[in-house]
């Protein structure tokens, strides 16, 4: 079980979802092609099917409008339905599970099956469809959503610790494309501009090794080497202006130091946090309204135990607080950023129940506690304010979370 969650300043108020909302296998369809070179996919047989929201129809007075079908109140405006939480038995035990979410709040998952395929499943027209990326398998997957709602995914075929293949997948609201680039570890970051544009951040292991930023521009895929020794965890993030924001783990265990660069200045990497004989084993990085960027990382002490510590950025400065110690040995987090400004944190392991945290002006402050435990567990939120989970494992499920 381990030490357990203790946390700094925020409430330990417990409450407990009971029971599960199971749904029905839709089943999968498509099969991949193969390929290094080029974009080249397949057509699956179901598709992936959007959502039609309602806009927001505030009244004026703080309530919202008696909202239409397929749409709920969020706040003082209607937004469209999350689906229902709970058991998602049709995808079958689950690794590798990761969650974003379109402009319009429908989730979209990347995920391994226990076969081994690479899987994607999307919310639409009351129904999840799934189907099939690449059926000889991927790993260490990373997905993001357009502005049109098609999901963008890289993954790797190789595992973490061996040199593999990394490839980017789109999903043009027909079929999957693909490209790849040889020589790589297993870890990716992916992100997405407004306006369409994917962006990369891999660890090349060809001739002289090291971290690779790439975006694709009308002229094709433009990358720029960054200057980092020994690169770990890394992450990836888009701002309103369009401009990537970059973090890494640099050095060994107890020399860890957390980087952080942005698309603008790639040549000037700063600390995030300098070593202190702490191990640096997670990695999250977001940006909030302002564009500023936030980045969440796990602290494992020289007696063994971890924290959760997070560092925000204003004017080119670095403050870090701990607002989560003494964590279990096996606790994993994610962390993402709403476009009000809320950052929203996931924390579970595979021996205690999930948490969902918030932090708004400010302050954290705890929100819920799932009954269901996960190995690991991704967190995506819209611009609504609504959490949504997806906790990979034997029995994956997903929950949306209001405000």
């Amino acid at each position: 079980m381990g030490l357990g969650r203790s946390h700094s300043f925020w409430s330990r108020l417990r409450l407990v979802l009971s029971g599960g909302f199971v749904l029905s296998a839709l089943g999968c369809a498509g099969s991949a092609v193969d390929s290094t070179t080029g974009d080249v996919g397949f057509m699956p047989t179901d598709g992936i099917g959007g959502t039609n929201p309602d806009e927001p129809n505030g009244n004026g007075n703080g309530e919202p409008e008696t909202c239409a079908a397929n749409a709920v109140q969020c706040g003082d405006v209607c937004c469209p339905a999350a689906p229902p939480s709970g058991t998602l038995a049709l995808l079958g035990p689950v690794t590798d599970g990761r969650i974003a979410v379109s402009v319009t709040g429908a989730p979209h998952i990347v995920f391994r099956s226990a076969g081994g395929e690479l899987r994607h499943a999307g919310w639409g027209d009351g129904g999840w469809s799934v189907t099939r990326i690449d059926p000889s398998g991927g790993h260490n997957a990373a997905i993001a959503v357009d502005a049109s709602g098609n999901p963008h995914v890289c993954y790797s075929r190789g595992d973490a610790t061996t040199t593999s293949t990394l490839y980017y997948a789109r999903f043009n609201g027909q079929q999957w494309l693909f490209s790849s680039w040889p020589d790589t570890t297993g870890k990716c970051a992916i992100a997405v501009t407004s306006n369409g544009t994917p962006h990369l951040l891999f660890q090349y292991n060809g001739t002289s090794p090291g971290l690779v930023y790439t975006r694709k521009e009308s002229s094709g895929w433009k990358a720029t080497r960054i200057t980092a020794s020994r690169p770990a965890e890394l992450a990836l993030a888009v701002d309103s202006k369009s401009s990537a924001h970059i973090a890494f783990i640099e050095g060994g265990s107890t020399t860890a130091e957390v980087r952080y660069t942005t698309s603008a200045k790639l040549t000037e990497v700063t600390t995030v946090r300098a070593t202190d004989g702490s191990a640096v084993e997670e990695l999250e990085l977001a940006v909030d309204g302002s564009n500023a960027p936030q980045v969440g990382y796990m602290l494992r002490k020289a007696d063994n135990t971890r924290t959760f510590a997070f560092s925000v950025a204003r004017n080119g400065t670095w403050t870090e607080s701990l607002p989560m110690q003494q964590l279990a040995t096996d606790d994993t987090f994610d962390m993402t950023v709403d476009t009000l400004g809320r950052t929203h944190l996931v924390v579970t392991s595979a021996s205690t129940p999930l948490e969902l945290h918030r932090r708004e002006s400010g302050s954290w402050r705890w929100v819920e506690t799932l009954e269901e435990v996960a190995s690991s567990a991704s967190i995506a939120a819209d611009k609504y304010g609504r959490s949504h989970i997806f906790g990979s494992g034997e029995t994956p499920f997903y929950y949306s979370v209001a405000p």
